[in-house]
């Protein structure tokens, strides 16, 4: 292959062995699909929040609000709220499925070794604190040895993706906090539904940003497989 494709990498390398090159396309196009479906619910959710502020802002100004209108809405809320639980445990699956091959794939493409092994790369977000930095720097290393000549952006995008992250679940337990009592008033209602509001706008941009980040990784992986003349691994799952 090109020369660029076997250059050494410079950075600590892993001791973990590749068991060889198969492609991530599939678990890639799975990981858009469930974070799509997670996107769109989240969008749903931002709207029902914002319109269940303005019921609530209705009866603090003491304006008629039916009964009616606000079981609506609430179930709505609740509707839309088991979804995104659904469909945020399938993109935490087929991301961390994704993620593993991805690692497993470096070596077999000329990117050196990870520090962090394919099973480590899954393992490390299930660990209190730790999950908050280490996981991203196995992804943050991943995606700079995967660079090539036509896509060598450094880790800008990892970090922006990471920040959104962490600042959505943020909002959210802001929002919970806000909440938090035996007979809350309305206006810590208000208050609470307006943070859970702004967890789902950070969340909607972090969702792009991940799909963002997902695609990028890939395209690096695909330029140096067809380089290295491995895309006929491509069906692997």
């Amino acid at each position: 292959g090109p020369a660029w494709v076997q250059a050494p990498v410079i950075q600590n390398e892993g001791t973990w062995r590749s068991p060889g090159y198969r492609s991530a396309r599939f678990r890639a196009r799975a990981a858009y699909i469930t974070f799509g479906l997670l996107l769109l619910t989240v969008l749903v959710l931002a709207g029902l929040h914002a319109t269940q502020a303005g019921l609530i802002e209705q009866i603090i100004r003491g304006d008629f609000v039916s009964e009616r209108d606000a079981i609506a809405s609430d179930d709505s809320v609740r509707v839309a709220s088991s979804w995104y639980l659904i469909f945020w445990v399938a993109s935490a699956i087929t991301f961390l499925c994704w993620l593993s091959r991805s690692v497993e794939n470096a070596p077999p493409l000329g990117a050196g070794t990870p520090v962090r092994s394919p099973r480590e790369s899954i393992g490390w977000w299930f660990v209190p604190i730790a999950l908050l930095l280490i996981p991203y720097q196995i992804v943050r290393n991943l995606y700079e040895r995967l660079a090539t000549p036509q896509r060598n952006g450094k880790g800008g995008l990892v970090l922006a993706w990471c920040i959104l992250f962490v600042a959505g679940g943020a909002f959210g337990l802001a929002a919970s906090r806000a909440a938090y009592g035996t007979d809350p008033t309305a206006q810590q209602w208000l208050t609470a539904i307006q943070m859970e509001t702004l967890s789902d706008i950070v969340d909607a941009i972090g969702i792009g940003f991940a799909l963002w980040l997902i695609h990028e990784v890939q395209a690096r992986a695909d330029l140096r497989a067809t380089a290295l003349g491995l895309g006929a691994a491509g069906a692997a799952v």
